[in-house]
């Protein structure tokens, strides 16, 4: 009669199961980059707003750079973390490109910043009624001076948009000089049409320096179009 040796524990049977992976936990550790820089960027604006409200100078050719590094830190620090939930930080860099490109135009092109955002039509009936400046933010701004009889000597208006379109309209017969600039886009006064980039346009009425009354218009659009019409 044969007999078999014992089978030892372990040899000749499977191995056992790998031990289940940890439970995920959530991250505590605090925001994420996107998040983070969003706020900064929300605080910046939400301080700017609060200084122009209480009549506090503030360099506002700066801000959009400034906010801009912020971005371009929190771009560079979730890219080191690889970070994929970047929602937050993809709106950052939206609203810093927005402002830097605003406030480039104003620095180079001298377009002032300032104005709203949207669609703005202005009508003065009386000289007395037409503002120094017209500054629009985002939109078309439209500036009609038929009704307006000037007052002996030269009336100086000044209109900007920083991304849109301007439309001044003068009377036919009335004396104009017009300096417009344009940093990307096209200008049209009196009948004279350039395009491109850095564009700038000096037009004047026949027999300008000649007549007692006279309009001097200034014109800036930092991305868009300067019309001057006369209709």
């Amino acid at each position: 009669m044969s007999t078999q040796a014992p089978r030892q524990p372990g040899v000749g049977s499977p191995p056992p199961p790998d031990p289940p992976p940890p439970p995920n936990r959530p991250n505590r550790a605090g925001v994420s980059i996107g998040a983070f820089t969003l706020g900064l960027v929300l605080v910046g604006i939400g301080v700017v707003a609060l200084l122009i409200a209480l009549d506090v100078a503030v360099p506002l050719q700066v801000v959009g750079p400034a906010i801009l590094m912020v971005v371009g830190f929190g771009v560079l620090v979730s890219g080191i973390r690889g970070e994929t939930d970047q929602g937050g930080l993809g709106f950052a860099i939206f609203v810093g490109v927005v402002l830097a490109v605003a406030s480039f135009a104003t620095a180079v092109w001298e377009v002032p910043l300032g104005g709203g955002v949207g669609d703005r039509t202005v009508a003065p009936t009386a000289v007395e009624t037409v503002a120094d400046d017209y500054r629009w933010g985002l939109g078309d701004l439209h500036v009609d001076l038929r009704d307006v009889q000037l007052e002996p000597g030269t009336t100086e208006v000044e209109v900007s948009v920083v991304m849109g379109q301007v439309e001044v309209v003068v009377p036919d017969g009335m004396a104009v000089e017009v300096d417009a600039r344009v940093a990307a886009g096209a200008v049209e006064v009196l009948g004279q049409r350039v395009e491109g980039v850095n564009v700038d346009l000096v037009q004047r009425t026949d027999g300008f320096d000649d007549t007692e009354h006279r309009l001097s218009l200034v014109v800036r659009v930092g991305f868009g179009e300067a019309d001057v019409v006369v209709r």
